[in-house]
């Protein structure tokens, strides 16, 4: 009988030993690698913990501009490209003598500037007294140009303080 022990190490080529005649016990415990198995012959193993986070990746590129908004202060002029918007205005019917039912308004001018929309609001203005209020509305700038704020009240009494934020509608912006 010819043992592990009569064969020099490397003399036995895979060629030499026939199909199925190796068991379990024949092979060396340890010394077999995953490689040396199918796909599927080996059980899947208990999943590991979690590695560690990645690097930070590239940064995206550059969304479209939203929607701007611009404060009129001051002069209430500013340039406006083309487009639609809303406006909320703060303002303030001033009276030397009182004044019943004054409605107050803003509207907008300019080149290109159309359609202008607003809900007012209506004061009872006391003798040398100030009613604050607040005109909600929309208009439309078909060409881009100047555009100016003006606010008025009727009945007498003055407009002052006026303070409008202007939003441009949909991805258009100031």
């Amino acid at each position: 009988m010819i043992t592990g022990k009569d064969i020099k190490r490397g003399t036995v080529a895979s060629s030499d030993i026939r199909n199925g005649s190796l068991k379990g016990r024949d092979v060396k415990n340890g010394s077999l690698l995953g490689q040396d198995f199918a796909a599927g012959e080996l059980p899947q193993g208990e999943q590991g913990p979690p590695g560690d986070r990645g690097p930070k990746g590239d940064t995206g590129t550059t969304g479209d501009r939203g929607p701007s908004n611009a404060l009129f202060t001051g002069s209430n002029v500013i340039s406006a490209p083309a487009g639609s918007y809303t406006f909320v205005a703060n303002l303030s019917a001033h009276s030397v003598g009182a004044v019943s039912n004054s409605i107050c308004s803003v509207d907008f001018s300019g080149t290109g500037v159309s359609s202008t929309s607003s809900n007012g609001f209506q004061a009872d203005v006391p003798a040398n007294g100030d009613v604050p209020g607040t005109v909600i509305g929309s208009f439309t700038v078909n060409t881009p140009g100047t555009i100016t704020a003006t606010a008025s009240c009727s009945g007498g009494a003055s407009a002052t303080n006026l303070g409008v934020l202007l939003t441009a509608v949909g991805s258009l912006s100031l």
